[in-house]
């Protein structure tokens, strides 16, 4: 009898280890119906013969067990019908990595719904993911996602947009001509060249160098590569009203003026596709970009606004009839040509 008591106490073990087993496989956290079954199957099959198990606690058992099953079926059928109330939506949720036991992120559209036992999982992407994992549902699209095709009518023109500065909310006016469009994680953006803008300092890290000898060495040092992809730079900008923004892009040129302020000539510089306020033919500079460009490019910019001539012959032609002309194209005044084949900043 000792000996087929340690039997029993092992075997009824062996029942609630595999339980335990296949609760971490399932994932439930919880032991299942089958479990249940199985210990009063056993409490039936080993009760003491000289103290049976009372028929009212018999009753008792089998309405828990029966009302534990109609509860997970019902759980079930909820999760069945949620799943499939979810086909074609954009969900967020979470799924387990098996190699490493880490909980990871997963989105997108969901294709199917497929049932395996008791569980119900949404397939995103191509993986299982339980339904009761998802977390946000979104009616049939990304509302973090957006269409570049959107925003292709701004390619070749000259825009006027903005940059900001996410950690003090300055916003800084920007010029230039969108050369391609670039997505996101949050919004998108237009990458724009020749922008011209006054610089503040140096970026570090964050921080704001104003020292003006080492603004001065880094752009003259960024100025001096031959391969642009080695003359990006990292800067705040600044407008008249003395808001800074940082901002990353490609050096094209630099001028220090007589009063030690410092401007450059940006390319690539990505603004938010949605701050653009005013679009125009890129060949149609503004008084803003044209003073500031001709500043930047030491007079190249007046010889534009004249016969196509250098810029120390200020845009006037043999006659001079048309310096005054290709100056009022360049800065909207009727002003000289000679002032902007100088390189004086335009009025």
């Amino acid at each position: 009898m000792a000996v087929d008591f340690i039997d029993n106490n092992i075997f009824v073990q062996s029942i609630i280890d595999k339980g335990i087993a296949d609760r971490a496989k399932r994932n439930t956290g919880d032991l299942g119906k089958d479990e249940f079954l199985n210990l009063m199957i056993l409490q039936l099959r080993y009760q003491d013969p000289l103290n049976p198990v009372d028929d009212k606690q018999f009753l008792a058992q089998m309405a828990q067990f029966t009302a534990l099953e109609q509860m997970q079926n019902l759980n079930s059928s909820f999760s069945s019908v949620k799943a499939f109330s979810m086909i074609g939506k954009y969900v967020y949720g979470t799924i387990k990595d098996e190699a490493t036991g880490i909980n990871k992120s997963v989105e997108g559209h969901v294709e199917s719904v497929l049932m395996s036992g008791s569980r119900t999982y949404v397939v995103v992407a191509g993986m299982d993911v339980p339904v009761e994992n998802i977390y946000n549902v979104a009616d049939g699209f990304n509302p973090l996602a957006s269409s570049l095709a959107a925003y292709t009518n701004l390619l070749g023109y000259n825009v006027f947009g903005a940059v900001y500065d996410i950690t003090t909310g300055e916003v800084v006016g920007v010029e230039g001509d969108v050369v391609s469009l670039a997505k996101g994680l949050y919004e998108d953006y237009a990458l724009l060249n020749n922008v011209s803008v006054s610089v503040s300092g140096r970026n570090i890290n964050g921080v704001n160098d104003i020292d003006r000898s080492k603004l001065v060495a880094y752009l003259e040092e960024k100025a001096a590569e031959t391969d642009p992809d080695k003359r990006n730079v990292e800067l705040f900008i600044t407008d008249a009203n003395g808001k800074k923004v940082p901002v990353a892009a490609i050096l094209k040129s630099y001028k220090v003026e007589p009063d030690g302020s410092v401007s450059v000539v940006l390319d690539s510089l990505a603004i938010p596709v949605t701050s653009v306020s005013k679009i125009k033919p890129s060949g149609q500079a503004s008084t803003t970009s044209g003073g500031t460009a001709g500043t930047g490019n030491e007079g190249s910019a007046g010889g534009t606004g004249g016969t196509g001539e250098t810029g120390e012959t200020g845009g006037a032609d043999e006659t001079g009839g048309d310096g005054p002309e290709g100056s009022q194209e360049l800065s909207g005044t009727p002003d000289s040509g000679n002032d902007a084949g100088d390189g004086e900043e335009l009025p």
